[in-house]
């Protein structure tokens, strides 16, 4: 079994509001209705294909078992969508699950596919957001028993967003992201990434790796994610700190080779 576990929330259904902006204070039914509206789902879906779905496809299947969680209410037409998608991807798993606690029915998850003994690593990522092609051969050898319990944060990665009327990317070194954050433990602990808390504050309540060795991740801003508040911030950038994607291609082609084949029309 594999022992690197990443693990994406494609338009769970929360048994409470926390955490997304668009579903505050919202009754269950409305949050339903909010995260499976049409044009919310182009949107997720544009960019779970154009920057999650080659990220997790390109990882090694010897090390790694990807989770798609998400809710066993979807419309059937989107879970068809979702299938069609990973069907070439073996080492891609498709779990629906009732509204539950997030990081609960995460457990419930990882604890079909985890490995029955060792180390396990679960990291988290947002269907908008990718990993590099090599994340999983990267990690992997922090699978140490001396590291249960530590989490793992990756300092180096990719932003984008749309600026000055165009998509551009820029480098981004900051630590605790959320995209590739990662938790090791034992295979056999019901514990997961998702159980660590706000991942900004992670080394409040864990003691915590740093790695900056390579660009792990890929991390998009918009107006609809749970990073919306950054956008105006990000005007602030000066046009000489960021990139077009064809010189981000030029930089980081090999970690995101995908940059360049989308228009990203919602972002």
């Amino acid at each position: 079994m594999s022992r690197v576990l990443g693990v994406v929330r494609f338009s769970y259904l929360q048994s409470t509001d926390a955490n997304f902006p668009i579903t505050l204070n919202k009754s269950l039914d409305a949050r339903r209705e909010m995260l499976f509206a049409p044009k919310r789902m182009a949107q997720r879906f544009e960019l779970f294909e154009a920057i999650c779905l080659p990220s997790l496809a390109a990882q090694n299947p010897d090390l790694f078992t990807g989770i798609l969680l998400t809710s066993a209410s979807m419309p059937q037409a989107h879970v068809d969508r979702l299938h069609a998608l990973t069907e070439a991807v073996p080492h891609l798993h498709v779990v629906p699950a009732e509204p539950n606690l997030s990081h609960l029915a995460i457990r419930e998850a990882v604890a079909r596919l985890r490995p029955a003994e060792g180390m396990k690593l679960t990291f988290r990522l947002d269907d908008d957001d990718a990993i590099s092609t090599d994340f999983t051969d990267r990690v992997a050898p922090y699978l140490q028993e001396r590291y249960d319990g530590h989490c793992l944060t990756l300092l180096s990665g990719v932003g984008l967003c749309r600026l000055y009327g165009r998509v551009r990317a820029w480098d981004r070194r900051h630590p605790f992201v959320s995209a590739g954050l990662s938790y090791i433990n034992r295979a056999e602990a019901p514990e997961t990434v998702y159980d660590c808390g706000n991942h900004s504050t992670v080394t409040e309540r864990f003691p915590t790796l740093v790695d900056a060795s390579f660009p792990a991740f890929l991390q998009s801003t918009h107006g609809t994610n749970a990073s919306s508040g950054h956008v105006p911030a990000l005007a602030y950038l000066l046009p000489s700190q960021t990139m077009s994607l064809r010189q981000a291609q030029a930089r980081y082609g090999a970690a995101f080779p995908f940059l360049r084949q989308s228009r990203f029309r919602f972002l």
